[in-house]
């Protein structure tokens, strides 16, 4: 892996709004039970340019890319839900840079960069998603719940919700509830 991982700016909101356009048709695929306007509504709903300014300028979140030969070609965002508990509310990498470590580069940086009062750092994916839950599993996060909800009008998924605890500084797997 020769990516570059550094805090986004303002001038990277196109090219991680291009990632959204070339990755969520593979993350939310029809073949997984997902209505083929799914895609389209989460790029509408979750991947607007005031969005990630709002991520950048904010004092509780964290927006970072994955940066190779110029090209801007993962991203990371997350954000305080309170002093101690962060969400990582977007991990996505382009297809040709899959499996160099980008993923896992980019849940250790947003690791090192949390605040010394976080104890909880946790993620949601779709269920229907087993790549990405085998892959939260590798870097340490446990199963929390699943559940189905709406999360939008019209778009009801099951959801799973995976966390990794954190101690002074550590990372500890285990299962908490």
């Amino acid at each position: 892996m020769s990516a570059f991982i550094r805090s986004a700016t303002f001038a990277d909101i196109p090219s991680i709004q291009a990632i959204g356009r070339a990755t969520l048709w593979d993350t939310y695929p029809e073949s997984a039970g997902f209505p083929p306007a799914y895609p389209q509504h989460m790029l509408d709903a979750y991947w607007q340019t005031e969005q990630f300014e709002t991520a950048i300028h904010a004092d509780d979140a964290l927006l970072f890319v994955a940066e190779e030969a110029g090209q801007i070609v993962g991203m990371a965002e997350a954000a305080y839900l309170s002093p101690d508990h962060v969400i990582m509310w977007k991990l996505y990498v382009l297809q040709a840079f899959r499996g160099q470590g980008l993923g896992y580069a980019l849940v250790k940086v947003l690791r090192t960069h949390l605040r010394p009062e976080v104890r909880s750092f946790s993620t949601e994916y779709a269920s229907a998603n087993l790549a990405a839950g085998k892959f939260y599993t590798a870097c340490g996060f446990v199963f929390e719940k699943e559940i189905e909800e709406e999360d939008s009008p019209g778009f009801r998924n099951k959801f799973t919700y995976v966390k990794m605890e954190l101690r002074s500084g550590t990372v500890t797997t285990e299962n908490t509830n």
